[in-house]
């Protein structure tokens, strides 16, 4: 997930509740997914690759970026196996 809120110069609100929680739960269709949340370090190979693949889907990212001085954070969300 890109936490963009459109190049706001703040985070988005459910960015910080999900960075907060540590961990969430979806519902998939009929079927409800508990994840644990994860941040890469902005900068590194990770948020790099995620980056540039939802760039590459929605290129209003990049223009996002550009237009806040914040660094807007990725966050994955990893199916927890418990």
């Amino acid at each position: 997930m890109i936490a963009s809120f459109g190049g706001s110069p703040k985070h988005p609100a459910w960015y910080l509740n999900l960075k907060a929680a540590g961990v969430a739960e979806f519902e998939l269709g009929r079927r409800r997914v508990s994840v644990r949340v994860e941040e890469p370090p902005i900068g590194s190979d990770r948020y790099t690759a995620i980056w540039r693949d939802a760039a590459a889907v929605y290129p209003d990212y990049d223009a996002y970026q550009a237009r806040t001085s914040r660094q807007i954070p990725v966050v994955e969300l990893v199916p927890d196996r418990n």
